[in-house]
């Protein structure tokens, strides 16, 4: 493990009222629910960043007490997993606080690694949210999937779930970028977001980060090297199960969660 640092706090926010696949936070895949398990490879990081699963549901947060993990309780109503992590940010004191959302099971320890290693070499930032590129060009259709459009200065210009581009499919896949569930917020930044009213175009898209745009906030990408998935409908399961199994670095980190102690 690195030095720990104090500046970092990873927040992963956690509901049970899914519309898609509803209680999946808590549906058990190898012995363990799946926010658990999301829990675990948060705690993997080499940063020492301490972590919290956000959620005003008992039953998730007595899940995660139970396996010795530290949760923080919201009680007004939220949008998305970003408005409830501003509000659980009050509660603490760190400059940045990495978002991880409940259902990257995939989720992996050197990516959130990454992710707080770029913001000590790139302080200023505002927002920063991890990007990787598209595998199959099904995938510019699949309204599940949040994807983007990035400028010269890595800078995410624009977010959707279908693509509006008209050019080939090919030329597409080299142009748009899957946008992951893991995403960091300069404190300053998370809570003014959080006074601004629910934006249009994130509240009829399902697209939390939307607000950001729609406020004037700019989003910064980090490009990682693999897509992975994360569970939004039922389908995802067997895939989240199938390379749990098959998937050589993904064994390597199941084997530590499962034997992982707090």
């Amino acid at each position: 493990m690195m030095q720990k640092i104090n500046e970092v706090t990873i927040l992963i926010p956690a509901r049970l009222n899914s519309q898609r696949l509803p209680n999946k936070l808590l549906l058990e895949i190898n012995g363990l629910p799946i926010i658990e398990h999301v829990r675990r490879r948060a705690e993997l990081n080499e940063f020492g960043a301490d972590v919290y699963v956000v959620s005003n549901d008992k039953k998730i947060l007595k899940t995660i007490s139970g396996y010795g993990g530290k949760t923080l309780q919201t009680h007004r109503k939220h949008l998305n997993g970003t408005s409830r992590c501003s509000e659980a940010a009050e509660q603490l004191k760190s400059k940045f606080y990495l978002i991880l959302q409940g259902d990257e099971i995939l989720a992996l320890p050197r990516h959130i690694n990454q992710l707080i290693n770029e913001s000590i070499n790139k302080p200023n930032s505002k927002v920063i949210n991890l990007i990787s590129k598209l595998e199959k060009e099904s995938e510019l259709k699949d309204k599940n999937i949040v994807k983007c459009l990035i400028g010269m200065n890595k800078q995410v210009i624009a977010l959707f779930r279908k693509s509006p581009l008209t050019s080939k499919s090919k030329t597409q896949m080299q142009l748009i970028y899957k946008v992951l569930g893991m995403f960091l917020f300069e404190s300053n930044t998370l809570s003014q977001i959080a006074k601004q009213p629910i934006q249009p175009l994130e509240k009829t898209e399902l697209i939390e980060q939307l607000r950001l745009q729609e406020i004037g906030i700019t989003i910064n990408s980090l490009l990682v090297d693999i897509s992975l998935e994360s569970v939004n409908i039922a389908s995802d399961l067997s895939k989240v199960k199938k390379k749990l199994k098959n998937d050589k670095e993904q064994k390597q980190i199941l084997a530590k969660i499962l034997n992982y102690e707090n």
